[in-house]
């Protein structure tokens, strides 16, 4: 069996709270796993209980070793192993970037499946064997296998030039053979639309869109969209803006999508033009990065409460010319992000959240940044041949090792942006390979 990488083992408590990082009666954050490191680890839970065995952790997200009660497991495989294959979409010089091996390998131009996107993509990746099942850019769909459109998949809802356009996640019970794909028709300006299709996978040589941008919310969402489980393991939130003020968050269970969001007051006021949700490997906090337009943006964490879907102790850290995106560092102390441009077209900066402290790393072009399986953060930065790269990022200013032209794309170029995040419900994820 190949190794999992870094971060490719988590240990889950799927039903504990708190933030004590002791482990057992705290939760703590884990990111190594087999092969890696256990930043700011606990001690581990003794398990999630049941009708027998331990009474299991009472602390948080992540644990570092399994239970031994009984229901459902506590040791997962982490959500970055549907992640080990990216697709980065620049208009003809799209590529896929393979993270099954090290270093990672890139795949330039054909077979690579072409569409007219330039930013945000989703992928999905069989978490059992790292092989591509599917990848977008919101507007077509591919077959990870044979890079060919799938049957009905092509005018999905999703914008060519959003942040984050499209996400995939599987279907609850469906035996791996139906996903959903989410879209973002955001391009700056609303009214704009969040809709959901369905793929086949049973249906023809390269599978088939059954159901086709079904929407679900008409408005301000901005360009964000992020996923996240819902600890009773069946089921999983799709998030999104309504406006700056509101948080949507879209249960899906095995009764389908509900079309009655939660909805949570951020205490954040105006329209969001850009920008992007994401969530730290514990999947208990979010970033919320905001543009208004043009220097007026603002970057702020939430609590997520994945039992109800609402979002709480909203803490703004960053504004000015920010809020296209941000995402976390492994242990979600640090944020990656960017000054300039509507936080689109500047320079790379980490910000530390214990202290505060902003750092500069410097860079052109930077744009999106995204934590990779191999543990360290990659930098999309516009038209260049190379993605920028942050070598240990849950390090503080110059000791987390920033090099710009860190990853070769062999001939193709970057385009603003990078894979989503992408998460499922937690049954989907297979228990830690003995």
């Amino acid at each position: 069996m190949r190794s999992l990488g870094m971060l490719g083992v988590l240990s889950l408590c799927w039903s504990c709270s708190g933030t004590d990082d002791t482990g057992g009666v705290g939760g703590g954050v884990s990111v190594g796993g087999t092969g890696g490191n256990a930043a700011g680890a606990g001690q581990g839970g003794s398990g999630l209980g049941g009708t027998t065995g331990g009474s299991g952790g009472t602390g948080g997200g992540i644990i570092t070793s399994g239970g031994t009660g009984g229901g459902v497991p506590t040791e997962v495989v982490s959500s970055l192993e549907l992640e080990r294959v990216w697709y980065i979409a620049s208009q003809g010089q799209n590529s896929l970037i393979d993270f099954n091996q090290s270093p990672p390998v890139v795949t330039c131009g054909p077979p690579v499946g072409e569409s007219d996107g330039f930013e945000g993509t989703g992928v999905f990746t069989d978490p059992k064997n790292g092989t591509l099942l599917f990848y977008t850019d919101g507007r077509k769909v591919f077959h990870g296998g044979t890079n060919q459109l799938l049957a009905n998949g092509d005018a999905l809802s999703g914008d060519a030039s959003a942040t984050e356009p499209a996400l995939i996640a599987p279907k609850y019970g469906s035996d791996d053979k139906e996903f959903y794909i989410f879209t973002n028709s955001t391009n700056v300006s609303a009214p704009s639309t969040i809709s959901y299709s369905v793929m086949d996978l049973s249906q023809g040589p390269n599978g088939t869109v059954t159901t086709k941008n079904q929407q679900l919310f008409n408005g301000n969402p901005g360009e964000g969209l992020d996923v996240l489980p819902h600890p009773d393991g069946k089921s999983f939130w799709i998030l999104a803006y309504d406006s700056a003020a509101n948080i949507q968050s879209y249960v899906v269970n095995d009764q389908g999508v509900s079309a009655t969001p939660v909805v949570s007051p951020t205490g954040i006021a105006g329209q969001v033009k850009r920008g992007a949700i994401n969530h730290t490997l514990d999947y208990d906090t979010i970033v919320m990065a905001i543009n208004f337009g043009g220097a007026n943006g603002a970057i702020a964490t939430a609590s997520f409460d994945r039992q109800t879907g609402m979002i709480s102790n909203v803490k703004q850290h960053l504004t000015g010319d920010v809020g296209y995106h941000a995402s976390f560092s492994p242990d979600g102390s640090k944020l990656y992000f960017v000054r300039g441009s509507e936080g689109w077209y500047g320079q790379a900066y980490q910000f530390d959240i214990p202290s505060s402290a902003e750092h500069l790393f410097g860079g052109t072009k930077m744009a999106a940044a995204k934590l990779a399986p191999n543990g360290k953060v990659y930098w999309a930065s516009n038209s260049s041949q190379y993605l920028g790269v942050i070598d240990n990022p849950d390090a503080l200013g110059a000791a987390a090792g920033f090099t710009e032209q860190g990853l070769s794309l062999q001939g193709c170029t970057s385009g603003f942006g990078l894979p989503n995040q992408t998460a499922s419900y937690l049954q989907y994820l297979p228990e830690v390979p003995k």
